[in-house]
């Protein structure tokens, strides 16, 4: 029974870094942080640079958003009534839930500080 629980959690994150891994690896959902401006760098590429930051945060907290679920829904399935391990993963998913609502929070406080300095929306690509 132990040898088949590793070797479907073997199975299980082997296909996951399938599906993950080259995406990070070859940056395709993360945007360049720096803006091309040259030598000739202005206001509005601060701010572009502060967006492409906020931006790839919020990525990278999804993507951590849902290896914490999978973790935690591991922990909830493979349970079998141990009471340690069920409160475990309510711990985590409720981690996962605050991380979410901060990160969403802190994005909103960046927008709405944008919006008040006067950034225009053409600045947010």
């Amino acid at each position: 029974m132990n040898t088949l629980i590793t070797q479907a959690r073997t199975v299980g994150f082997t296909i996951l870094g399938f599906m993950l891994f080259p995406k990070v690896t070859m940056a395709q959902i993360l945007v360049p942080i720096v803006p091309d401006c040259q030598n000739d760098c202005k206001w509005e590429d601060l701010i572009q640079a502060g967006q492409n930051i906020i931006q790839d945060a919020v990525v990278l907290v999804a993507m951590a958003a849902v290896l914490s679920i999978t973790y935690a829904g591991y922990l909830y399935a493979t349970a079998g009534g141990n009471d340690g391990q069920i409160k475990k993963a309510h711990e985590v998913f409720g981690k996962v839930v605050w991380g979410i609502f901060l990160t969403l929070g802190a994005w909103l406080l960046v927008y709405s500080i944008l919006e008040w300095i006067g950034v225009k929306d053409e600045f947010y690509k």
